[in-house]
């Protein structure tokens, strides 16, 4: 199966599962705030933080270890890939025990961190101890679905893992209405973590006959395979900068606000995270098809793949960020109600910061084809300085402070480093190449948010939302002008843009042609 075909098809089971997750997920939510409470809410996504800290070990491991397999799987070098894999299970058991100390250590000062909340310990204790056991059988047991992901094959993954998920919310969300359980809600999460990597191994199993499940690395491959530990290195500061960025923001809301503001932040970050996923998981088999090209060395090739990536990435940045902007606070009000709204400041922040993330994601994705994580001075001092900046202004400035801690460390060291990285590195071509190029791409998101603020707003989006109906109206309307108005302007300035239309309608036409016959 081709490059392209293989990113459909993770594309459409993408699209049929967000489809029916996202009904699920909002739905589940409301019934969690309810039954449960806002504190529940508030302390799972502080445990799994917590537990995000503590797979530290492990980060960058899963990314090294696809650029080492690229080669092999388009060669299919089946014994080059089962070394590979055994390392990877060597590192990963390592990895593993260490988590599983450090987690009973950090469990030990659960009475102080948890000292505000009126939630019970046992059941906290629990808690984090079930979502730890999700984690340690990824290391222990479900490595082997890396190669699945290198092999755009992650299509695989998401039908038993989010069938699996959606049955778990469904359940839970019954028990939260019945029994009002913490308990039965927690016990849930910890039978279906199990089920799924039985089923995970399994299908790996049946997917790839010739991979030897118990094969033990050697020293030899040990040794041999010394680049991957120094990639690993490299890695981890990346990786690292990530967690900080998604992770230290809903503790220090925790530690200067309440846990029940962490709900209400994750609220909006559930809101985003369904309206980004859908677009992410369609276009989540390019990660390997970019790793993929790479391989292939044909430079004029890389370099039209990644403008047409980049005028991608700005134009789900842009519709995300004009559409959520007017429909994200009538949303929650008619979802959960109005007491859920937070200050519009928060709102605009987080967009500018999900704007930031997306056109940042081809310039990564061709770093890590590449095999480019030397720079760790980057990484580090992003992660120092977010810390920094989000202590200070969150003294001063409450939740919005800690959101542009996040925001300022961005835009200080990755927006003008990743680029230049790419460039010398990668390209070897001269960074202004990209600079003119990126703000032909910035100009048309600039002009589309002016004409829709102070052309447009008035006469179409002004409308006061007080049903279901009147949201989707309004949906439907944003949407089709973000479309016409940024697509437009980004076809006529940008290149990238022209050739990922091209793209799109040749593949398009192809696809009504197959079905016509």
């Amino acid at each position: 199966m081709s490059r392209t075909k293989k990113t459909i098809k993770n594309a459409r089971i993408s699209l049929i599962f967000y489809i029916l997750f996202t009904l699920v997920a909002f739905f589940s939510r409301k019934i969690f705030l309810d039954y449960l409470g806002p504190e529940f809410l508030g302390l799972t996504a502080t445990v799994s933080n917590i537990l995000g800290f503590l797979n530290l070990a492990e980060l960058g491991v899963g990314t090294t270890i696809g650029v080492f397999l690229y080669k092999p799987l388009y060669d299919e070098n089946h014994d080059e890939i089962n070394k590979i894999i055994s390392v990877l299970g060597y590192i990963y058991k390592k990895i593993g025990i260490i988590v599983l100390i450090i987690a009973i250590v950090v469990s030990c000062f659960f009475p102080l961190i948890f000292s505000k909340v009126t939630i019970s310990l046992p059941i906290i204790y629990l808690c984090f101890y079930v979502f730890l056991t999700n984690s340690l059988l990824g290391y222990f047991v479900n490595y082997h679905q890396t190669l699945l992901y290198t092999d755009q094959k992650g299509y695989i993954i998401a039908i038993y893992y989010q069938s699996a998920n959606l049955l778990r919310i469904i359940l839970q969300s019954l028990i939260a209405y019945y029994y009002q359980s913490f308990l039965l809600w927690i016990i849930l999460e910890f039978i279906f973590s199990i089920i799924y990597a039985v089923i995970i191994r399994w299908k790996v199993r049946q997917e790839y006959l010739w991979l030897k499940f118990n094969l033990i690395a050697s020293k030899e491959d040990l040794v041999n395979y010394k680049d991957i530990f120094k990639k690993i290195k490299q890695v981890f500061f990346h990786k690292f900068s990530h967690v900080i960025f998604t992770s230290t923001d809903q503790l220090m809301i925790y530690i200067y606000v309440s846990l029940e503001s962490v709900a209400y932040y994750n609220n909006y970050l559930l809101v985003f995270g369904k309206a980004t996923s859908l677009l992410n998981n369609f276009f989540e088999g390019t990660k390997a098809a970019i790793g993929n090209l790479v391989a292939e060395n044909d430079s004029k090739k890389i370099k039209k793949v990644f403008w047409e990536m980049m005028a991608l990435r700005f134009f789900i940045g842009g519709f995300l960020f004009i559409t959520l902007l007017y429909l994200t606070e009538p949303f929650i009000t008619l979802w959960l109600g109005e007491k859920y709204i937070m200050d519009p400041t928060i709102l605009l922040l987080l967009l500018i910061s999900l704007f930031l993330g997306q056109i940042i994601i081809p310039i990564e994705n061709f770093l890590n084809a590449y095999g480019l994580f030397q720079d760790i001075w980057a990484p580090t001092t992003q992660a120092v300085l977010n810390i920094i900046i989000s202590i200070i202004l969150g003294k001063l400035m409450g939740i919005s402070g800690i959101i542009l801690g996040s925001i300022l460390s961005t835009l200080l060291i990755i927006v003008p480093w990743k680029p230049y990285f790419l460039y010398s590195k990668g390209f070897e071509k001269s960074v202004s190449e990209y600079w003119i190029g990126f703000f032909k791409l910035a100009m048309p998101f600039i002009g589309t948010l002016i004409i829709i603020k102070y052309i447009l707003f008035n006469v179409v989006l002004s409308d006061k939302i007080t049903t279901v109906i009147d949201w989707i109206y309004l949906a439907i309307k944003t949407s089709i002008i973000a479309v016409l108005v940024y697509g437009s302007l980004l076809f006529i300035i940008n290149q990238g843009f022209r050739d990922l239309f091209k793209r799109f309608y040749m593949m398009s036409n192809n696809l009504i042609n197959k079905i016509l016959k």
